[in-house]
């Protein structure tokens, strides 16, 4: 989706988001990572690894882009995310491609917490019917260009 626009962000900041964005995460029980139904003060504990992983790109010198990617890839276009809650203008593009290969990968993958993984086509109408609210479109537009250049709903 990058390549796409030229590379608006810069590679090696987008690659070291998508290896440190829940990096995080490692901290946490096991007993709430494999929750099945979080309570609001574990959704809190969760939703700290945004800031988490900001601290830690910013600790790496030269990652500041990669920092605010980490911190903004759960914002939603509609205002509806977190950590900041804030709307489409104010997140970096980075965090809306990060959002979207974030959501595709969970969707199409088991975790301990789901047992059974969409299909690709699935995961594809889904990231669809968010676009505007959860994802944005723009990036949406991209996701859908890879996704038939690529042949994603062929590949499993």
């Amino acid at each position: 989706m990058n390549a796409l626009t030229n590379n608006v962000i810069h590679i090696d900041q987008l690659e070291a988001a998508v290896y440190l964005h829940d990096f995080p995460m490692v901290r946490l029980s096991d007993e709430i990572l494999y929750k099945k139904k979080l309570d609001k003060y574990e959704f809190e504990q969760i939703k700290e690894h945004t800031a988490q992983a900001y601290e830690m790109a910013l600790a790496a010198k030269g990652l500041e882009a990669c920092a605010q990617i980490v911190y903004q890839h759960h914002e939603r276009p509609d205002g509806s995310g977190y950590p900041e809650g804030i709307e489409d203008a104010g997140i970096c593009d980075g965090a809306k491609i990060l959002s979207i290969c974030d959501a595709f990968h969970a969707m199409t993958h088991n975790t301990p917490y789901k047992a059974r993984h969409r299909s690709i086509i699935r995961a594809i109408a889904e990231i669809n019917a968010c676009r505007g609210t959860q994802f944005a479109s723009p990036w949406v537009d991209r996701f859908n260009i890879i996704v038939r250049t690529q042949r994603l709903a062929k590949a499993f």
